[in-house]
């Protein structure tokens, strides 16, 4: 399978668990790769999840209907309303799952490459552990296979970003023998514990060296719900939706006084060349203009206030990026929890 450079964001779509990620230009193999829509709900941090809109001010959330399991033609669903398409969309999680399962059957089919795998693997531990001692992170393993490198390590949930870093230095390292391309997870174990994983992908593999060939999962046409035709209309209804709301004037000003509060305070704001604030009824969303080499730092400052409890929050986040070359927009939306005061 040919690999793509994907850098996590997030789609806003319903309950989507991920892992923030950097695709690999090698093949992909995305045990945390973008979560789909009405995934079950995880701890994976940074876990870019959200919730299906929550009811308005002024009319209560429909009835959700039945999940749509039989083939169903484009033309049907662009008639669908906005209520419609927020049915629970179980089969596209299955969908999900067995990509999942596939890519990571394809690496543990891997053998070792004698000539390649025992040296990297010394020289990613020494040099990943070395680095991360002072962050406090301990327990790292290293496994190298043929085509990738699966690095593991415990340490606190504040470490994550000093992870993904040493993980990034590692790549160009003049030993090193991988192409740019990560995918990076953190999975917290408690309220400041927590495990990191991290895949990295050889630049290039001798001709002579088979790897495995497993037959892909079939997507099927039973599962419209997890077609790009219907996730296309139900993100277009929903930014039409969020664009319409007015602000809760006993939510959003206050939230908008403490969200920036919070980013002028925050470390990375130097590196900020400015950001904006904007609350409605369901949702706040920060916007922000950086350098790309920051992005883990603004994903682990969204991380930080989704979950805050005094905010209201409940951990439901998406963090989105644009641009070319080293500018970025970056656009974070943190989801109202359902149990908030209206």
């Amino acid at each position: 399978m040919k690999p793509h450079v994907v850098f996590a964001i997030a789609a806003a779509i319903a309950s989507l668990t991920a892992v923030l990620l950097v695709r690999a230009p090698a093949p992909s193999t995305s045990a945390d790769s973008d979560a789909p829509a009405d995934a079950p709900a995880s701890t994976v941090a940074p876990v870019i999840e959200r919730t299906d809109p929550q009811e308005t001010l002024v009319s209560p959330a429909p009835e959700a209907a039945a999940e749509i399991r039989a083939p169903l033609p484009e033309h049907a669903i662009e008639s669908l309303s906005l209520e419609e398409l927020q049915v629970p969309c179980g089969c596209r999680w299955e969908l999900h799952q067995r990509q999942v399962q596939y890519e990571q059957d394809l690496r543990n089919a891997q053998t070792k490459d004698p000539g390649w795998a025992y040296e990297t693997e010394q020289l990613l531990q020494q040099f990943v552990a070395s680095n991360l001692r002072s962050h406090a992170v301990d327990e790292v393993s290293v496994e190298c296979r043929t085509t990738f490198c699966d690095i593991r390590a415990n340490g606190s949930i504040e470490a994550a970003t000093a992870f993904e870093e040493v993980i990034k230095e590692a790549q160009i390292e003049p030993w090193s023998t991988f192409n740019s391309g990560r995918q990076i997870r953190t999975t917290p174990k408690d309220t400041n514990a927590a495990s990191y994983q991290a895949l990295v992908y050889r630049e290039s593999v001798p001709d002579d060296l088979v790897l495995p060939d497993l037959p892909e999962p079939s997507a099927e046409g039973s599962c419209p719900c997890a077609s790009d035709a219907w996730q296309g209309r139900r993100l277009k209804l929903e930014q039409e939706a969020r664009a319409n709301e007015i602000k809760d004037p006993y939510w959003a000003y206050e939230k908008e006084q403490r969200l920036n509060t919070l980013v002028a305070d925050h470390e990375l704001s130097s590196v900020l060349e400015s950001w904006t604030v904007d609350c409605r009824q369901t949702y706040c969303d920060i916007r922000a203009t950086m350098t790309g080499e920051e992005q883990g730092g603004f994903n682990q400052l969204i991380l930080e206030i989704a979950q805050d409890p005094t905010l209201g929050f409940g951990g439901n986040w998406s963090v989105a990026a644009s641009g070319i070359g080293e500018a970025l927009e970056l656009e974070a939306r943190l989801m109202r929890a359902p149990d908030t005061d209206r």
